[in-house]
């Protein structure tokens, strides 16, 4: 049963409340499109909580002055630093002309502005009138609202406690309007949104009141076999937010007013939904019914549903509600078990699932509902993992016993159900806590899930196949969608709203553009023209514009065709490309080869170390992929970013039939990626763009996209920029491309302001491009064509306040005064309108293609498009299959002052431009190939397996190649930083004007000259000085030569340090894990990139190179760092027995420098010795008749001598042994003490290196020799100064040390015997007292 609570009424709320709207027949504040949000591709939006209740906005705002032209805009400051739009001067301008809407030359008169922070986009100058006029219908259907008795009210409604789904909550205000209909809410009618609003026609009696609602629910009984039903209580609290103003809605349809009063439009939408969202599955704005729609399966577990989307529009001809047909793809509803072996198709059910596969199926799960099938009451949970072990071993312990139980037993013990694959993991529910586990194969998918990953490749075929409709099969559907709806009898929409919906397809107003013409090469080598029909033509008789050149080419093949089918496939594919036009050797370089899949990097590699050995590098690599998908991004990746190798992938089923078209699409590939042009146009693109101020039609043309990570995905956007490279054929394109942030529609590398604290120049891919377009075209373009692709209808704003502003700062930095003429149009593709011709029968093709779609070239700017907005729909190719969808363009900003025909004809002529094919594309294509490099990068990554923002970056050789034409779907040229956060780093900008290049050339050591982007070689002090003060790096004749230090390896990785180093905005975590994974090398290199980066000034790597170093050395002694850098002992005994510093007056040091200087002393006596030796052995006092008697062989006095001899050997002999054990002795003190100085440490370190280490000896013997009285001891003058009550001290501390190593020699003997003579340290402390205390053993210490 349901109830009513407590209730508070506000006070004076009675009747309708008419008395608190002061501003009646005044519209109610109305939002700009993008000032709630909204997802790519989005239309409309609700607007909750960006407005305030009771206060609707005055729509007196005085009109702005119409001029007869744009004024040109003030010269910027070059340093001005990037801020967000309407901060500085440029962006105040640039802010105001979009607020007061910038007069160019149209047929219309400025509108007013009913809110001063709304943006006035471009006007509609007029309609277009070139092309032959036809008739089309389109799926918008007329709808006609009662104006006169609609007063529409907006209500927020809380619901406590919160709830997530919008089933329960439309259950719960269809409870509440149930309840309270005739006693509260007035006997009116509420059109719900089912989560924060409804709206009613007239006004509630109340403006804020508290209502109680309970909602039945069956829940589990006092046993496993009954049920018991309970109510859920929930608070809803109603309160009046707005008063959305019909009025003001159809003023604006009318061209009363230039600001979309999207809160109105929302709230029709509301009523217009809601009674479907209570019959069909709502996902986002379309519905989906199994019953009355169509399902199939798509593979692994997943199925797809047909429905129909459905959104209403303001339009020229009214208000419009666009229906069309939808697919989406959902999860089968089929035991989790049954979905497992869908997903994974293992061969032996009754084995556990690997890791891989158990990961792949949690991936897929996770947050999925599943329906418990072993209970008899409707109970579901939700997915929140995997098991890792199957549910036969999966342990738990039961709540009333201290037993572990597996799954698999519990289940049995409980409901006596034997589980028939206990070797499945089991689903958890619940949390991470206190954890559900529940056996597959009793679970069951719930119904109607959307599946939000992304499908396969033979999942998207399969849809595709599916759901593709002939043009009059889908007009047919919508019209029985519409039928099916029956707007009429709902008593919402047309009783109490007054709201009525046409049930015929708008008939609109067309015009069919004609085709341009192309030029090409015939076969007499003479120049032709031709004039392509219907979207379409061949190669026939015609040669490329411009043939490329390969000589150097091989052929390498992954799939199961054997050598002799590739061998007549490459044959066949040179013929072709040879009688095209291209220059192709017929024999390639090395031999074609085959290999595994598994080896395709190996192979790869092998490839071209071939080609280097034979002094012939590469051109193009001809590759067959292998027979199963997913290996093209691993080829791409390994070709483009680390062998530098130009590649055409063929995929092995589509050359098997060896068709005469096929190879012809190949050569038009291949000849653009080599430097070709297949076409250019014959039309003169200049007559289509506007001439103003003088200035010249120099024109360059952008396009740009951003690509988002899938659903589910955390990965970084990729942000894609591509600008034409030459005037006025308009057929060559470059590229960059940048990671940003995730799911940010804004690119936000467009324009990069200047660092001074980090002395970086401004910078950017405008920049970067414009800079391209001046070195490859002599000119400086004076007026900017922009095509954005991806922008939804909610960001248009944003998209335009940011974008714009960051144009315009990157033109001005490059020249003062420097600022070209901008049109900024959008492109979408994401709509639901669909063109149909009006006779299906025409057989003449006047209207229509032989599949029943529209020409190409069809052209709609009337009826369906915006009331007062410059816009159009243009379908510009011939759809293959299915029926064709034409782009939107709209224009948000027009400094040119394009007319309507100007810019549907230069829209039209650039789809033939493709460079892939000899069909014209449904998208212009800058904005097509802008998308294409964007997908590229996340090849890379996604491969790889990198970061997103460490993006790869592309070797150069393979830049120089493919930088004459962008060959989709490979980007362009100028894919720079492996981030490819562009950043022209001209420190002065007068110098930016003079310079107009984005390349400096740098000379090595061994004479080699390369080119290095300016941005990133700058990075480093040295070479931004010779660029600045010197003027140098410009060309190969001024190219910078680099210090003795620097080799070309060396500043390869100098270079790619730069590149990371160099873009701002990194976290320091990122830095980090960068710096780790660089410095991954040996310590010769390290040693090398040390000494080549001290060269170039570069301290911060300086710092990361000492520091690894640092590291490599730190607890090694001097012989183990001398073997690991390869450096020899240079330093005499002398040298090694030097007094050690003593800054601190350390005695412990002192006692060392005692030491060192009785060993030193030592030494001396023994060079004396030994010199004196020398000098006796040299002299010789035998008479000559000795001499005489010694060679004739007598014995006499030769004998004495020998003896003599001999005497001294024994002599020398006992001096070395007593030498030696004093050098033993010493050596076992000097290291003990090693062990206790913490102070002298890197001393102490340094002497270790200085005493070898050499066999043990009893201390007993040299005891008196080395611990002798201080008078005994000549210390020079290293104890001159000390105190004689510290040097006392001292002596007790060594004699102490003495006494106390001696009592221990017999127990480190023993050890040293019983660990086969391996000499063990003995660890020491310093005691309070300054004593010793020796360790027993390491644990002790």
């Amino acid at each position: 049963m349901s109830g009513r609570g407590g209730r508070r009424r506000v006070s004076g709320s009675g009747g309708c409340g008419r008395g608190h709207d002061p501003g009646r027949g005044q519209p109610s504040r109305s939002f700009p499109r993008g000032s709630c949000g909204g997802g790519r591709g989005s239309g409309t939006d609700s607007g909750r909580g960006c407005e305030s209740s009771g206060h609707p906005a005055s729509n007196t705002t005085p009109h702005p002055q119409a001029a007869p032209a744009r004024p040109p805009p003030q010269a910027v400051p070059a340093h001005q630093p990037s801020s967000s739009a309407g901060a500085g001067p440029l962006s105040q301008e640039f802010s105001q002309n979009l607020t007061l809407g910038h007069v160019a030359a149209t047929t219309m008169s400025p509108l007013p502005v009913s809110s001063t922070k709304a943006v006035r986009f471009r006007q509609r100058p007029g309609c277009g009138t070139d092309g032959t006029k036809c008739t089309v219908r389109a799926n918008h259907f007329l709808v006609n609202v009662a104006t006169k008795e609609l007063d529409v009210h907006h209500y927020d409604i809380t619901i406590s406690p919160e709830v997530t789904s919008k089933k329960v909550n439309r259950d719960i205000m269809r409870e509440l309007c149930k309840k309270y209909k005739q006693s509260d809410l007035g006997n009116r009618l509420v059109a719900y949104d089912g989560m924060k609003s409804f709206y009613t026609a007239t006004a509630l009696p109340f403006e804020f009141d508290e209502f109680v609602v309970k909602l039945l629910d069956t829940g589990p009984g006092p046993s496993s076999s009954t049920t018991v039903r309970t109510d859920r209580e929930f608070k809803v609290v109603v309160k009046l937010v707005s008063k959305p103003d019909i009025h003001f809605l159809m003023k604006f349809l009318s061209g009363g007013h230039s600001e979309c009063p999207q809160e109105t439009i929302q709230a029709l939408n509301v009523v217009l939904r809601a009674s479907l969202s209570e019959k069909y599955n709502v996902v986002g704005k379309s519905f989906f019914c199994p019953p009355s729609g169509s399902r199939g399966v798509l593979g692994n577990g997943i199925e797809y549903w047909t429905g129909y989307y459905q959104s209403l529009r303001p339009t020229q001809m009214g208000l419009s509600l666009n229906i069309d047909v939808s697919a989406r793809s959902f999860y089968e509803p089929i035991s989790v078990s049954d979905f497992v072996w869908k997903l994974i198709r293992p061969q032996d059910k009754s084995r556990p699932l690997s890791d891989q596969d158990r990961i792949k199926v949690e991936k897929t799960l996770k947050g999925v509902k599943v329906q418990l099938t072993y209970l008899n009451y409707p109970r579901t949970s939700k997915i929140v993992g995997i098991s890792r072990e199957p549910t036969s071993r999966l342990m738990f312990a039961l709540n009333d016993t201290s037993t572990n139980v597996s799954v698999a037993q519990y289940f049995y013990d409980k409901y006596s159900i034997v589980l028939d694959y206990p070797s499945l993991p089991a689903i958890q529910s619940g949390s991470e806590a206190r954890p559900v586990y529940l056996p597959m194969e009793l679970c069951r998918i719930v119904e109607g899930q959307r599946y939000m990953k992304k499908l396969d490749n033979q999942q998207v075929r399969q849809l595709l196949r599916k759901t593709c409709q002939h043009p009059n099969v889908r007009e047919r559907n919508v019209k029985m969608m519409v039928e099916d709806n029956n707007f009429e009898a709902d008593e919402l929409v047309r009783k109490e709203f007054g709201i009525q919906v046409h049930k015929d397809l708008a008939l609109i107003d067309a015009r069919v553009l004609p085709p341009p013409t192309l030029k090409y090469h015939g076969d007499n080598g003479r120049e032709q023209s031709i004039c392509p029909g219907f979207g379409s033509w061949n190669m026939n008789n015609k040669k490329m514009f411009n043939g490329g050149k390969v000589d150097s080419w091989t052929c390498v093949n992954f799939s199961s065709y054997s050598e002799d089918i590739i061998k007549r496939f490459c044959n066949k594919l040179v013929d072709m490309c040879n009688r095209k036009g291209m220059d192709f050797c017929n024999t390639p370089t090395i031999e074609m080869r085959s290999a595994r899949t598994d080896k395709i990097h190996q192979t790869l590699s092998d490839i071209h170390k071939d080609c280097a050995d034979k002094n012939k590098p590469l051109e193009l690599l001809i590759v067959i992929l292998p027979d199963q998908t997913g290996s093209y991004g691993k080829i791409k990746r390994i070709c483009e970013t680390e062998l530098g190798i130009v590649s055409q992938c063929c995929k092995p089923g589509d050359f098997s039939k060896f068709g005469e078209q096929y190879f012809e699409n190949l050569a038009l590939k291949i000849n653009v990626k080599v430097g070709g042009r297949n076409t250019v146009l014959n039309d003169d693109i200049q007559k289509m763009i506007p001439h103003a101020n003088g200035r010249s039609t120099t024109t360059i043309i952008f396009g740009a996209d951003v690509s988002h990570p899938q659903p589910g995905e955390d990965s970084s956007s990729i942000a894609a920029v591509v600008a034409s490279m030459d005037w006025p054929e308009i057929t060559t394109y470059r590229g960059v491309f940048s990671a940003q942030t995730h799911r940010e529609e804004i690119i936000q590398d467009l324009y990069k302001a200047p660092d001074p604290q980090k002395g970086t120049g401004p910078g950017g891919m405008i920049r970067e491009l414009l800079f391209a377009f001046k070195k490859s075209t002599k000119l400086k373009p004076e007026r900017i064509i922009f095509y954005r692709d991806g922008v939804g209808e909610s960001q248009f704003s944003r998209v335009l306040l940011h974008e714009m502003d960051a144009i315009q700062k990157a033109c001005a930095s490059i020249e003062k005064g420097y600022m070209p003429l901008v049109t900024f149009v959008v492109v979408q593709k994401r709509h639901h309108t669909r063109l149909f011709p009006t006779d299906h029968d025409d057989r003449n093709k006047t209207v229509r293609l032989r599949n029943g779609n529209v020409l190409p070239g069809t052209v709609v700017d009337k009826q369906i498009c915006h009331p007062t907005e410059f816009d159009f729909y243009l379908n510009s190719h011939a759809a293959v299959e299915g029926t064709s969808k034409p782009t939107h363009y709209h224009v948000l900003f027009d400094g040119n002052g394009f007319s309507a025909d100007n810019l549907q004809k230069l829209t039209n002529n650039l789809c033939y431009t493709y460079a892939r094919c000899t069909k014209s594309v449904s998208i212009v294509p800058p904005a097509y190939y802008a998308h294409l490099v964007a997908l590229r990068a996340r090849y890379y990554v996604e491969d790889s397996g990198v970061d997103v923002r460490n993006l790869p970056d592309i070797r150069d050789n393979v830049k120089e190649v493919i930088s004459k034409a962008l060959q989709p779907p490979l980007p362009s040229t100028q894919l720079h930083d492996p981030n490819l956060k562009v950043d022209m780093a001209v420190i002065k900008p007068e110098i930016c004007s003079q310079m107009m290049k984005s390349y400096i050339w740098l000379q090595t050591a061994d004479g080699s000259i390369q080119q290095v982007e300016q941005e990133v070689a700058m990075f480093c002090p040295m070479i931004c000085h010779e660029v600045i003060q010197k003027g140098m790096g410009s060309s190969k004749n001024y190219a910078i030569s680099l210090p003795q230090r620097v080799n070309p390896a060396m500043l390869s990785l100098i270079l790619d340090y730069c590149r990371f180093h160099q873009v701002p905005g990194r976290s320091n975590k990122e830095r980090k894990s960068f710096d780790e994974k660089f410095i991954r090398m040996d310590t010769k290199r390290l040693c090398e990139l040390t000494s080549a980066a001290d060269s170039l000034q570069l301290k911060p790597l300086v710092d990361l190179t000492s520091r690894a170093l640092a590291r490599i050395i730190e607890g090694k002694s001097p012989e183990e760092i001398r073997e690991i850098f390869h450096l020899p002992d240079d330093l005499t005994e002398e040298e090694k027995l030097e007094p050690l510093k003593n800054t601190t007056d350390d005695p412990r040091i002192r006692l060392l420098n005692r030491l060192y200087a009785k060993k030193r002393k030592e030494l001396k006596e023994r060079q004396k010795l030994k010199n004196v030796e020398v000098e006796e052995e040299r002299v010789d006092d035998r008479s000559v008749d000795d001499l005489l008697s010694f060679i004739n062989g007598d014995n006499g006095d030769s004998k004495g001598i020998k003896t003599s001899k001999s005497k001294k050997k024994n002599r020398r002999r006992k001096d070395q042994q007593k030498s030696t054990s004093a050098n033993e002795a010493f050596e076992n003190h000097n290291k003990e003490l090693n062990g206790l100085n913490s102070v002298c440490c890197s001393a102490e370190v340094g002497q270790k290196s200085r005493a070898g280490v050499g066999a043990t000896s009893n201390l007993h013997d040299v005891e008196d020799d080395i611990f002798t009285s201080k008078n005994e001891l000549d210390d020079g003058d290293i104890d001159d100064e000390i105190d004689p009550a510290l040097k006392e001290k001292i002596d007790r501390e060594v004699e102490d040390f003495a006494r106390r190593l001696n009592s221990d020699w017999p127990e480190r003997m023993q050890e040293i015997l019983s660990c086969g003579h391996e000499r063990k340290p003995v660890h020491f402390a310093i005691n309070g007292n300054g004593s010793l205390r020796r360790y027993a053993n390491s644990e002790q210490r």
